[in-house]
């Protein structure tokens, strides 16, 4: 039955969406927008790090991310975000349209131009006019669950290395550290989709009957404006066909300094520096976090080693 089919029309939509996402942010040759990207991306990005969790550590001793799952994401709306739907759009001629080019698809062994094809549609079409809320929600929900984000993944950086919230949440309460990364090269070496993550209240609308949908070029970027707190400047690749390929190795030129939290240990700081030393020659930056006495929030002050 066409409900059963991949082809329904909200899921190949969104399906197609996603190849024509991977299209176009995964480009071939950076430098037809480098100029662009080095005057609008932040010169420096930052990964906070709990340095307890040995995978962690492998940043600095491996040079090795990890471009984490959809579905792992403390966020259970990241990527795989929720939609506004304008219901009363079942009833243009328009989706009637896109319903049947897309069962066209479902069904390539059905004539378009036959008797069948029209009834089959019909059909489908009078299904979703009974409860078009129920439908389309239904077949969200089955998407966001599905295999469909299963070569996706995601790096999650921050702008900000002075945020005392992700330093609690993601450094273990400042005992972590904080990798800043060289964004230019980084961004050239890895070939990923990145850009800084849009905060909003409200869920994207997304319409059935619309040839550009306003959410095409950056609905992987939306979060709700709850997390506008992390600053997000995020590396998304559509190119892992095996978990393994999610640990991803990078030069170790990338690295472009390394904050030690406002509550490391002296053991914390004397690992890291003997990391710096051996593997790095002693060539990245060491800062620590702490705080002001004259004003709210953490200053960075260099660490001679």
């Amino acid at each position: 039955p066409l409900h059963a089919a991949r082809a329904v029309v909200f899921e190949v939509v969104y399906e197609l969406r996603l190849t024509e996402i991977e299209m176009k942010k995964n480009f071939k040759d950076f430098s037809e927008i480098e100029q662009e990207v080095t005057q609008k991306a932040p010169p420096v990005i930052y990964k906070y790090r709990d340095w307890k969790e040995e995978y962690h550590k492998q940043i600095l001793t491996d040079n090795i991310i990890w471009f984490a799952h959809p579905k792992s994401l403390n966020d259970p709306n990241d990527i795989r975000a929720p939609y506004r739907f304008d219901f009363n759009e079942v009833n243009h001629p328009l989706f009637y349209n896109k319903l049947k080019k897309y069962a066209a698809l479902a069904y390539p062994n059905v004539l378009q131009n036959s008797i069948q094809f029209e009834l089959l549609c019909q059909k489908h079409l009078r299904m979703i006019k009974k409860d078009p809320k129920s439908w389309f929600e239904s077949r969200f929900s089955e998407i966001r669950e599905s295999n469909i984000y299963d070569c996706m993944g995601l790096f999650s950086t921050s702008q900000d290395p002075g945020n005392e919230t992700m330093w609690a949440h993601y450094s273990k309460n400042g005992t972590g550290v904080c990798i800043g990364f060289d964004t230019i090269p980084m961004l050239k070496e890895l070939r990923v989709a990145f850009g800084p993550a849009i905060y909003q209240d409200e869920p994207l609308l997304y319409s059935f009957i619309l040839e550009q949908p306003v959410t095409d070029s950056d609905e992987y970027a939306y979060k709700h404006s709850k997390w506008s707190y992390e600053k997000e400047f995020r590396l998304l690749d559509f190119r892992f066909k095996d978990e393994r390929l999610r640990r991803v190795v990078f030069s170790k030129g990338l690295i472009k300094c390394v904050i030690l939290g406002i509550n490391s240990s002296d053991e914390t700081k004397q690992e890291i520096i003997d990391i710096l030393k051996s593997k790095y020659n002693s060539s990245i930056q060491l800062l620590k976090a702490q705080t002001s006495v004259s004003s709210f929030g953490l200053s960075l002050v260099e660490v001679l080693y």
